[in-house]
């Protein structure tokens, strides 16, 4: 799912209009295939040679090359080529599954009209969004109850930032820098907000507007705007099955619902994007 800010970014680069018609308004409700393969689109329409896919990356070795250090061993169907960068990003997914789209059949009163939580004590909760082209995104939160004596409630626990996002030359950006599980419908729009804080630094760099150090801003900037996420989707995880985090420090007769409201209210415009922001330099 694709917020505000994110659109707006994705305009600004003449992207939108190649994915305008195939979301769903709800915030903006588009597989992340679809924004794939329009980025890929625009990118072929400026240099044809630009994208070779579906390349797989074997190795890579920093080379003694002043320029192009980053020396990277690459599969391309069944050749394979070394092939020389000045700088390398990791940007390749947590491959994750966490969710189901399809084509679903139900008797739901107007089941495209908007996102819904579907809540049973016995069953967990259903959370139902339609996407593009006819599908509906469902995922399910289920109580510490339902997980059974011998396991756990795995959804509130996911959550991770790679540390650090930067190696000299080599960049970690999107789902390959931090994993989280799908609460708050972050993954996408957090993807472009890391491709975009690192495309415009390199950009600067490369043309030899900014100085190289600009890109150690990414790990800094971008590993505390994941961690702030996967915190954030922890707690609504665990709010939506029903426990109020301990950190929150409830009153015995809490109201859960109450707290899940606190908390979408206070990180709304985090969610949405237009409210983040980074420390100056």
């Amino acid at each position: 799912m694709l917020h505000a800010r994110s659109l707006e970014l994705l305009s600004l680069i003449g992207v939108y209009d190649w994915i305008a018609d195939i979301g769903v308004v709800i915030s903006f409700s588009i597989l992340q295939k679809y924004v794939e393969d329009a980025l890929r689109d625009a990118i072929i329409e400026i240099d044809k040679g630009a994208v070779h896919a579906p390349a797989q990356l074997v190795d890579y070795i920093v080379s003694d090359s002043p320029d192009y250090l980053i020396a990277a061993s690459e599969q391309l169907g069944s050749e394979r080529a070394t092939v020389h960068y000045k700088y390398l990003i990791g940007a390749d997914g947590g491959r994750s599954t966490v969710r189901l789209d399809a084509v679903v059949v139900t008797n739901m009163s107007e089941s495209r009209r908007g996102g819904v939580s579907i809540e049973s004590r016995h069953h967990g909760n259903v959370l139902w969004t339609p996407t593009d082209n006819g599908r509906t995104r469902i995922g399910f939160v289920c109580s510490d109850a339902l997980y059974g004596e011998h396991s756990e409630n795995a959804t509130a626990k996911t959550g991770k930032a790679v540390e650090p996002l930067i190696k000299g030359r080599v960049f970690l950006a999107g789902d390959a820098a931090h994993i989280h599980s799908s609460g708050t419908a972050q993954g996408v729009t957090t993807d472009v907000h890391d491709a975009t804080n690192l495309a415009w630094k390199l950009a600067g760099v490369l043309k030899g507007w900014f100085p190289e150090e600009i890109l150690d801003t990414h790990d800094s900037e971008r590993r505390t705007s994941a961690l702030h996420l996967i915190q954030l989707e922890r707690d609504i995880a665990s709010l939506m099955s029903g426990e109020i985090p301990a950190h929150y420090n409830p009153a015995p007769d809490a109201d859960v619902n109450a707290y899940l409201k606190q908390v979408f209210n206070m990180n709304f415009t985090p969610t949405v994007s237009l409210g983040i922001s980074y420390q100056s330099l």
